[in-house]
C-alpha cells in the first residue's frame, strides 16, 4: 500500500503536503543500515503525527514505513491502530491479520483483530481473538481490562439479532446440487440453491430533474467555450530566453549590482526616522528582564528556548531512557544464599523509541522499546542466572500506560524466583513511566 494510496479520498494535494512538510517520505535507502535508519524515523514521526490527533498524517508516515521494512509486525500494528481512528475498519482488521501472519506469538496483534473485529459486529469472532491475546500476555494488570473485554463481546453477541429462517428458501431435501428436475435445477444446481445465492434485483436509476439536467447543460457550455486569454497566450510566439538582467526574481540596483527582487533598501531618510523613534540604536536594543520572562513562561517546559510560538518539535530522550532504565531496575549483588529473591545485574541492548513531542502548547510523551535485562539468584557465579527479554513497552503513541510488555526469559526460571523478577520489573518499569512523562 503506496503513500498516496494511504490518503484514501483526500487527494494527492494532501499527500503533497505531507511530503512538503516530511521530506524523508521520498527518500529512497542505498543500504539496509539507511533502510533501518528511515524506517526507525518515518516510525517516529508516525507516533508524533498520532499523539497529535493527526491520523492521515500518522497513516502516511507508518505506510512509508511498511513499504521499507514489509516484515515489522509492528509497523502493521500501528497501521491497524491509525485506521481504527479513520473509521476504516476493514483495513483496520487486514493490517491486524497481517501482523499476526509476521509474528503470530506477538498479543498485540489479536488485541487490534480483536478490536476491528468489535467495530465489524463480528462480536464472537472479536471474543476469539482477544482470548487469543490474553493467552500470549504474560502481564497479569494487562489482562484483566481485555477479560473484561471478552465479556462484552459474549455479550453482544448474545444480544445480537438472529436472521429469521423464514427469509431464507429451505434447501432441497431430495435433490443434489447439478441434479436436474422438473423445477429446472440443471447443471448448475436446484432450483432453490439459485434463488439462495440469487443477487438481488438491480434498482432503476432515478430520473435526473429537469433543474439537474439544465444545470448540467449551462456547465457544459460554458466548458466548451475557449479561454481568451488561453487562446491569446497559444497564439502568440514563444518568447526568447531571458537574459541574465530579464531574470524573473531578481532586480539591479542602481549602483549596477543584481539582487533578489525582494531585497529592499532602507533610504537614508527612513533610517533617520528610525533612530528617531528609538527604532534603531547602536548595538541594537537590549531586551530588559520583564520581557525575557514573559517569553521564557510561553515556552512549555522541555521544548527549546526559541519555540515559543508552538511549532511541532521532538526531543530524543533515548539516552536518558537507557541510564534511568538501569537506575531503576539494577540492584546491588545480594549476599550469597540467594533465596528465590532475584536481582536484575544489567540493562542492555535497549533500542527504539523515547521521544517527547511539543505542539500548540502541549508536550506529549511517546515510547517504544525493547531491552535485555541479566538476572540472577545470588551473587556471581550462584545457582540460577539468565536474561529477559522485554519487548513492546510502549503507550501506543501515548493511548495507554506502558504496562502491555511481554517478557521472555532464557532459561525460564524457577515459579519463586520468576514471580520476583516479573514484580522487580513491574514496579521498576511503572516508576520509568512516571518519571518519563512528568519529567
Amino acid at each position: 500500500m503506496s503513500a498516496s494510496m494511504a490518503m484514501g479520498g483526500s487527494g494527492s494535494a494532501g499527500l503533497d503536503s505531507f511530503e512538503a512538510r516530511h521530506p524523508i517520505l521520498t527518500e529512497e535507502p542505498a543500504d539496509d543500515g539507511q533502510r533501518q535508519r528511515l524506517t526507525d524515523e518515518l516510525k517516529a514521526r508516525g507516533n508524533g503525527a498520532f499523539k497529535a490527533k493527526s491520523m492521515r498524517e500518522a497513516l502516511v508516515l507508518y505506510t512509508r514505513a511498511i513499504e521499507l521494512t514489509p516484515d515489522a509486525a509492528a509497523l502493521r500494528g500501528n497501521s491497524s491502530m491509525v485506521q481504527l481512528q479513520l473509521g476504516d475498519f476493514k483495513a483496520a482488521l487486514g493490517d491486524a491479520e497481517e501482523a499476526i501472519r509476521l509474528d503470530a506469538s506477538w498479543a498485540k496483534g489479536y488485541y487490534r483483530k480483536a478490536q476491528a473485529l468489535e467495530k465489524l459486529e463480528q462480536y464472537s469472532d472479536a471474543s476469539f481473538a482477544m482470548e487469543e491475546a490474553i493467552r500470549r500476555t504474560d502481564n497479569e494488570k494487562a489482562k484483566k481490562p481485555m477479560e473484561k473485554a471478552v465479556l462484552e463481546y459474549q455479550k453482544k453477541a448474545a444480544e445480537k439479532p438472529k436472521p429469521n429462517p423464514l427469509d431464507v428458501v429451505a434447501p432441497d431435501r431430495f435433490k443434489k446440487a447439478g441434479e436436474g428436475g422438473d423445477f429446472g435445477g440443471g447443471a448448475d444446481g436446484s432450483a432453490t440453491t439459485y434463488l439462495n445465492n440469487a443477487p438481488p434485483p438491480a434498482k432503476a436509476a432515478a430520473k435526473p430533474s429537469a433543474a439537474s439536467t439544465a444545470a448540467r447543460s449551462e456547465r457544459a457550455a460554458k466548458l466548451a467555450k475557449p479561454d481568451a486569454a488561453a487562446t491569446a497566450a497559444t497564439a502568440a510566439p514563444a518568447p526568447a530566453a531571458a537574459s541574465g538582467a530579464e531574470m524573473k526574481g531578481y532586480k539591479t540596483l542602481a549602483d549596477g549590482t543584481k539582487t533578489s527582487f525582494f531585497h529592499m533598501e532602507v533610504s537614508d531618510e527612513a533610517k533617520k526616522l528610525q533612530e528617531a523613534q528609538g527604532l534603531m540604536k547602536a548595538g541594537g536594543n537590549k531586551i530588559d528582564a520583564a520581557e525575557v520572562a514573559k517569553h521564557e513562561a510561553s515556552v512549555v517546559d522541555g521544548a527549546s528556548a526559541w519555540n515559543s510560538s508552538g511549532t511541532f518539535e521532538e526531543k530524543d530522550m533515548l539516552k536518558w531512557s537507557k541510564e534511568r532504565l538501569t537506575e531503576l531496575l539494577v540492584t546491588e549483588e545480594p549476599p550469597a544464599g540467594g533465596g528465590g529473591s532475584g536481582r536484575i545485574s544489567k540493562v542492555f541492548d535497549v533500542e527504539g523509541d523515547a521521544l517527547w513531542t511539543f505542539r500548540k502548547g502541549k508536550k506529549g510523551c511517546i515510547f517504544d522499546l525493547n531491552f535485555v535485562a541479566s538476572w540472577s539468584d545470588g551473587p556471581a557465579g550462584g545457582c540460577e542466572a539468565g536474561k529477559c527479554t522485554v519487548t513492546n513497552f510502549t503507550n501506543d503513541g501515548g493511548g495507554s500506560d506502558g504496562d502491555e510488555y511481554e517478557v521472555v526469559y532464557s532459561p525460564s526460571p524457577p515459579a519463586e524466583l520468576k514471580e520476583s523478577l516479573r514484580s522487580k520489573l513491574e514496579t521498576g518499569l511503572a516508576a520509568w513511566v512516571v518519571d518519563f512523562t512528568k519529567k
